[in-house]
């Protein structure tokens, strides 16, 4: 008898290739629309990718339960590949549109219309949480700001190259417990007299003008290019002053700063742009933003909310395939396969290879 040793395996996960084939083998979209779909997956951050592989997010999950919950039929394998062919058909003109569009908006036997659906009851918090597997303390939340972990009154955002299948209970209470609530003074505001209080809230470090009621109360987010423990009063005033009119371009459209959820942006006549790197948010001018239009990046009016950054070119090499990249949420590392968050207050210019490195093979653990 000999003894062997056998560990299984997860199934891999899709490929953007893989995928377009499961759908294909499904009946589901047409050559026509399988690069829309893969787009749409991607901008709504219904997954990520790492590498060449496509992880689903916590949005995903939230999203997958409401409608297998409230909208069953309409996302059912066999419904959705019937309604490709009866597609079809309307476009080789051997069906009508409007009748078809009446029995799905108004049903027929055996299917509700979606004009019933859409007037169901429901539970927004419910379909926005997540349980943990194999704890009923620990839940996922979807919030405003992406997903955050909550256990009683504690809360913990969680980082955003986190895949479901990596956030064990384990790693849950670790984010619990490394997330810091001190609140601290730095004084009063010279003009409001409002005390300034400096806070780390569950989506990072913010400031806080006063207390809720007072006239003048505000809370701004400490954008990530300054560090929050060695804030000086003369940035906090600055911050808090956000947003505020840099000026007018030549164009005669109007230029606003402001820092959102995903960084610091310009909005310029109405449409957001991601301040580029290398500029300086304190002393910003309306010759900048005159260098910054004529860049080749598009001004875009429906970008992310808060001017969330486009550009994926690399803003420095560590050697060895690590780079920095600015993402969505800030700047981050990636050697092609696996991305690392920076940790708050330590930069990417000083960096040396060795900790970029470091970063990357405590992400790999």
């Amino acid at each position: 008898m000999e003894v062997k040793a056998h560990s299984t395996k997860p199934i891999a996960r899709y490929t953007e290739a893989s995928l377009i084939k499961e759908l294909e083998a499904r009946g589901i979209g047409r050559p026509s629309t399988y690069a829309t779909i893969m787009d749409t997956i991607v901008r709504r951050e219904y997954v990520f990718k790492q590498g060449s592989a496509l992880v689903p997010t916590f949005v995903a999950y939230a999203v997958v339960s409401l409608m297998e919950k409230y909208f069953t039929h309409l996302v059912d394998y066999t419904f959705t590949a019937e309604m490709e062919e009866d597609l079809d058909k309307i476009a080789e003109g051997d069906k009508k549109s409007i009748p078809y569009l009446d029995s799905f908006y108004f049903g027929k036997p055996h299917h509700e219309g979606l004009v019933k659906l859409i007037k169901q009851e429901i539970d927004a918090r419910e379909v926005c949480t997540i349980n943990l597997p194999d704890t009923k303390e620990i839940q996922v939340r979807i919030g405003k700001f992406g997903p955050y972990i909550e256990k009683g009154e504690k809360k913990a955002p969680i980082p955003d190259d986190t895949a479901p299948a990596e956030l064990t209970e384990e790693a849950a209470e670790k984010l619990l417990e490394n997330t810091k609530t001190e609140i601290d003074s730095i004084g009063k505001h010279p003009e409001t007299e409002l005390e300034i209080f400096r806070k780390v809230g569950r989506f990072g470090p913010f400031l806080q003008m006063g207390e809720k009621g007072d006239n003048g109360f505000k809370m701004k987010s400490i954008p990530r290019f300054l560090s929050p423990e060695n804030l000086t009063m003369e940035q906090a005033v600055e911050i808090l002053s956000w947003p505020k009119k840099v000026g007018d371009t030549k164009a005669g459209e109007e230029v606003i700063f402001d820092v959102g959820p995903y960084g610091p942006y310009i909005k310029v006549g109405g449409k957001n742009r991601p301040l580029p790197e290398g500029y300086d948010a304190m002393t910003l001018s309306i010759e900048d933003v005159e260098k910054i239009i004529k860049s080749p990046a598009n001004l875009s009016g429906k970008g992310k909310k808060g001017g969330a950054p486009q550009s994926s070119s690399a803003l420095k090499d560590f050697g060895n395939g690590i780079v920095a990249k600015s993402g969505r949420y800030g700047i981050y590392l990636t050697n092609g396969k696996v991305n690392a968050a920076i940790p708050k207050g330590q930069g990417y210019q000083n960096m040396t290879a060795e900790e970029a490195e470091e970063l990357i093979k405590k992400k790999l653990k």
